[in-house]
């Protein structure tokens, strides 16, 4: 996994503008310059394998973050965390690492990251992890249209609604996204995944 470049763009890529805000695990806050590169038209904020890099107001160089420096990012309307995922029975921690927050509840959180990289499909991995970022139950799919990918696609849609089906505003956003694509292999799950929101319910 380590040649694999984390593909965690929104609406294919992620542009960071002046609202929104990086938050280190010191207590800093930096408040990156929206846009894209005049050079190669690329975001000026981009995510990659273990770090976020950005610009600057009033600078053309580019800085970076680690993620085990990162805290969170808001991003518009979503948030991206860093993470030590934890297992049960077992003390080892995974290395920090930077997730989409979909869901927030009292008791669960729905995380998601996507990784692309040198593969032809992308790999999307989903968590339900507990406060104490102690993994609860995954599922995993390659956002493709095999007979495979769907019925593991099916999986992460059985995950969501195992976990979060008492949130009624969630179930009815998920049917939607299933819905709307009118396709029986449930790659409405991307569109869910992609487009969703950062919620935390009470």
């Amino acid at each position: 996994m380590k040649n694999l470049l984390l593909s965690v763009f929104i609406l294919f890529s992620i542009n960071i503008y002046s609202q929104d805000t990086i938050f280190l695990k010191n207590g800093t806050k930096i408040i990156p310059r929206g846009g894209v590169s005049k050079y190669n038209g690329r975001p000026l904020t981009e995510v990659g394998s273990d770090y976020i890099s950005y610009a600057l107001p009033n600078s053309s160089w580019s800085k970076s973050v680690k993620f085990k420096d990162l805290d969170y990012v808001v991003i518009g309307d979503k948030m991206l965390k860093t993470f030590e995922l934890k297992y049960k029975d077992k003390p080892k921690r995974t290395k920090p690492l930077g997730h989409f927050v979909l869901i927030e509840t009292g008791k669960y959180r729905l995380i998601s990251i996507t990784y692309s990289g040198s593969l032809i499909v992308p790999l999307v991995k989903n968590f339900v992890i507990d406060n104490d970022n102690t993994l609860v139950e995954s599922a995993n799919y390659i956002d493709g249209t095999t007979k495979n990918d769907a019925i593991k696609k099916q999986k992460v849609v059985e995950l969501i609604k195992k976990y979060f089906s008492n949130i009624k505003e969630e179930m009815e956003f998920l049917d939607e996204c299933i819905l709307r694509n009118k396709s029986d292999d449930y790659s409405g799950i991307s569109d869910y995944l992609n487009t969703h929101s950062y919620k935390k319910y009470n």
